[in-house]
């Protein structure tokens, strides 16, 4: 079996006279120690928003298997399928080109395991919400070339994975089943987080006390479709709170902040998702109050509410989960998402 599937679906390269039914794929290319599998198919609708964040390392994974088949496997692969293999080097060629640039934004926090992101080498996570006026960081989380990851807090290094020397070049994922890994050579785990939990949607993070936390599977998302773009940043510098804990409650005003997408509760009670580039609702619960006391806060089993009166309930998500942690998350996507239990974390909240 392949050791490695890398998936792009290519909207840009392929027309329509020959991106019916094109499929091309190498199965067991083989060089001396290495395994690589690479598929490539364009359909005449493809629908696959590769973000910023992680379409660089699909990118790289390519660009690595290529030089990785010998010379006699390419003009056999050539020889049987040309039309894929032109259709490979004009992969090839755009995407390395994307390779350059670091994409992670320096204030994310958060990475996810559907769709996959990633935490690349030289890369940084930044949390610090003092200049707000909000007592969270600073903290930094970085991946480093040597391979080691290290989280600094308040400027001091308080966790490492102690993996340095063990590879080069080294990321950071978290996969369907919440185990967070450093991987080397394209998926050659050096380190992981040891804990599995059921399959699903995960998330991990830079949590607000300065440790790390993994959390799922997801347990509910707002029922907009995701954003095909890149959202714009109006600060590309300054780090926006855009997850929501258990047990918080926060009145009208911004709830969350990421990029131009925003989660406001309105004066009317209304909890709206915001595109501000555009001026458009994501997604809203359409509720209203003429009392103007309305709040939204997470509960310990993952439900979302919007109440007023105290406590009567104005809109709830609907769905609960085995008592905890849980966090709400504004997605780089445009959608919401209720991930938890917590299942890893360095530090504990209590």
């Amino acid at each position: 079996m392949c050791s490695v599937l890398i998936s792009l679906l290519i909207a840009i390269s392929c027309r329509e006279s020959i991106a019916t039914d094109i499929e091309f794929s190498w199965r067991h290319v083989t060089t001396s120690n290495k395994h690589a599998c690479m598929w490539i198919s364009c359909s005449r609708d493809p629908q696959f928003p590769m973000h910023e964040h992680y379409r660089h390392l699909h990118a790289s994974f390519v660009f690595i298997s290529l030089f990785m088949t010998s010379q006699s496997q390419l003009r056999d692969a050539s020889a049987s399928h040309p039309t894929a293999m032109a259709l490979l080097i004009v992969v090839l060629v755009t995407f390395v080109g994307l390779l350059a640039p670091l994409v992670m934004a320096s204030t994310d926090f958060v990475i996810y395991s559907d769709p996959p992101t990633a935490l690349l080498p030289g890369q940084s996570f930044q949390y610090d919400l003092t200049p707000q006026g909000i007592p969270y960081g600073p903290a930094s989380l970085s991946m480093n070339h040597d391979c080691d990851l290290v989280l600094h807090f308040h400027n001091q290094k308080t966790w490492a994975t102690n993996t340095t020397g063990l590879g080069t070049d080294c990321y950071l994922t978290v996969d369907s089943h919440g185990e967070a890994a450093v991987k080397r050579d394209l998926h050659y785990p050096v380190w992981s987080s040891g804990k599995k939990s059921v399959q699903g949607s995960y998330a991990f993070l830079v949590q607000w006390n300065g440790g790390l936390g993994i959390y799922g599977p997801a347990t509910w998302s707002s029922s907009n479709p995701p954003s095909l773009r890149d959202a714009g940043d109006e600060h590309p510098n300054v780090t926006t709170d855009y997850v929501f804990y258990s047990y918080s409650i926060l009145p009208i005003g911004k709830i969350l902040d990421y990029k131009n997408f925003k989660l406001v509760l309105r004066d009317d009670c209304n909890l709206v998702l915001e595109d501000t580039a555009t001026g458009k609702i994501r997604w809203q619960t359409s509720t209203s109050s003429p009392l103007h006391d309305c709040f939204v806060t997470l509960d310990d089993q993952g439900e979302l509410f919007v109440k007023h009166n105290r406590r009567d309930v104005l809109w709830r998500s609907g769905t609960r989960s085995t008592p905890f942690l849980y966090i709400l998350v504004l997605r780089y996507d445009g959608t919401l998402g209720v991930y938890g239990p917590q299942i890893w974390t360095t530090k504990p909240f209590w």
